[in-house]
């Protein structure tokens, strides 16, 4: 494990009670505008009973999804955002790391419709995580990820893979560590299914509704 994946690792355990705060302040203006609905209603789409939020955090989504009487179980390898999700209860939730899950992912359960990634694909090697989620999926189930956009938040830099630094401003205060995080291009996005021997059958933009710009970008996946 290289020095930005330990770092990665780390930050969501110091950072944990400030994210769980920006998150249920709703301090964070693109997700409660765009990104929040956009993945929500990407997955209720699909119609599903049963969905696996892979790198819940503190348990927004699957709460959101619990709610329309979906049956949610939620993994995250940080233990005080997992501590935080139960708090809340009306989910399952495992504190499991990705290698943990990506050994046995059927430890937390199989037949689900739909498993998600919101904004939880951050390391430089994706593919086990993501063969391993296939393992559990039921036999029409799709993989849905959401991420930044590649396109939209680059600004006079070059356009390739590369590791950047996340400060959190502008998201809430408290935070004490910065995280790095593993940048991809679209083409990068749609090569890493591929290489997963997954079908990409369907992409979205989520655009902000006043200044245009597309904010997310939304992959939805099927073996």
């Amino acid at each position: 494990m290289n020095s930005f994946e330990k770092q990665l690792k780390s930050s969501w355990e110091e950072n944990s009670k400030a994210w769980t705060q920006s998150i249920r302040e709703e301090k964070i203006e693109s997700r409660n505008i765009v990104t929040n609905p956009a993945i929500k209603q990407a997955i209720l789409s699909h119609k599903p009973t049963r969905v696996l939020d892979v790198g819940c955090g503190e348990g927004w989504l699957a709460r959101e999804l619990a709610k329309e009487n979906i049956d949610v179980v939620g993994i995250d390898g940080s233990e005080s955002l997992i501590e935080e999700a139960k708090k809340l209860g009306n989910c399952e939730y495992h504190w499991l790391n990705y290698d943990q899950f990506s050994k046995n992912p059927a430890s937390v359960g199989t037949d689900f419709d739909v498993v998600v990634f919101n904004f939880a694909l951050l390391s430089e090697n994706i593919q086990s995580v993501i063969r391993a989620s296939a393992k559990v999926l039921s036999k029409t189930g799709v993989i849905i990820i959401q991420t930044l956009h590649p396109v939209a938040i680059i600004q006079n830099e070059r356009y390739e893979n590369g590791w950047k630094i996340e400060s959190f401003d502008g998201m809430g205060e408290g935070y004490s560590a910065s995280m790095p995080w593993y940048y991809r291009t679209l083409a990068s996005w749609v090569q890493e299914l591929r290489n997963s021997e997954l079908q990409l059958v369907d992409l979205q933009e989520p655009i902000h509704p006043e200044k245009g710009n597309p904010l997310s970008l939304i992959l939805i996946a099927k073996p």
